[in-house]
C-alpha cells in the first residue's frame, strides 16, 4: 500500500500501441508498505437493519463533537472487528473527505448495549437512484473507550452472525 497525492484526476492512458483508456495520474509515493488489505473478516448485515448514529468530530476538540452538531442515523451494511460500511440518505450531510473522522453509536443488539468509537471515513460513493451514501469507516482507537474489548465484541458479533447464515443455508 501507499499514499499518494493525485496529480490529474482525468488522462488518457496508453495501454499497449492500439488501445487507450481514461486513467489518473498520481505523484510518485514516497514510501511502500507491504499488508494485507483486510486483516478481519467482514460479514453482510443489511438484512438485520442495525442502526448507527455518527456525528461529525469537532474542528477544535478531538475526540468530541460540538453541542450544535448535527447527527444522522445511518444503517450498518457490512461489519468487521476493523471498521464498517454504512448507508444513509446524504440530504444536509457534509461531504465525506477522505480521513475525515466521526463518532458513532451503533447497537448490535446484544447484551452489552450500545459500542461507541471515533472512526475516519476511508472511502465514500454516493449510490442508487435516491442518491444514498455508502461510506467505508475504520475503527480508531479511543481514549474513553477500551478498543481492545471493542474490537474482541465485533469479532465475535462477526464469528456469529457467520455461522448463523452457514446454519440457515443447510
Amino acid at each position: 500500500s501507499f499514499e499518494s497525492r493525485i496529480v490529474k484526476l482525468s488522462r488518457i492512458v496508453r495501454l499497449n500501441n492500439k488501445q487507450r483508456v481514461v486513467g489518473m495520474a498520481i505523484a510518485l509515493p514516497e514510501e511502500l508498505n507491504v499488508q494485507q488489505r483486510r486483516r478481519d473478516y467482514r460479514v453482510a448485515v443489511a438484512s438485520l437493519g442495525l442502526k448507527c448514529r455518527m456525528v461529525f468530530e469537532s474542528k477544535t476538540n478531538e475526540f468530541a463533537c460540538d453541542l450544535d452538531a448535527e447527527s444522522f442515523e445511518c444503517f450498518v451494511r457490512d461489519i468487521s472487528s476493523c471498521g464498517m460500511a454504512i448507508v444513509f440518505f446524504a440530504e444536509g450531510c457534509a461531504r465525506a473527505r477522505h480521513r475525515r473522522r466521526l463518532l458513532q453509536e451503533f447497537d448490535l443488539d446484544d447484551e452489552k448495549g450500545p459500542g461507541v468509537s471515533v472512526a475516519e471515513v476511508r472511502h465514500e460513493k454516493t449510490i442508487g437512484a435516491n442518491r444514498k451514501q455508502l461510506w467505508g469507516l475504520r475503527l480508531l482507537p479511543t481514549p474513553s473507550v477500551d478498543f481492545e474489548e471493542l474490537r474482541a465484541d465485533l469479532a465475535r458479533f462477526v464469528a456469529d452472525e457467520q455461522r448463523r447464515k452457514l446454519r440457515r443455508r443447510r
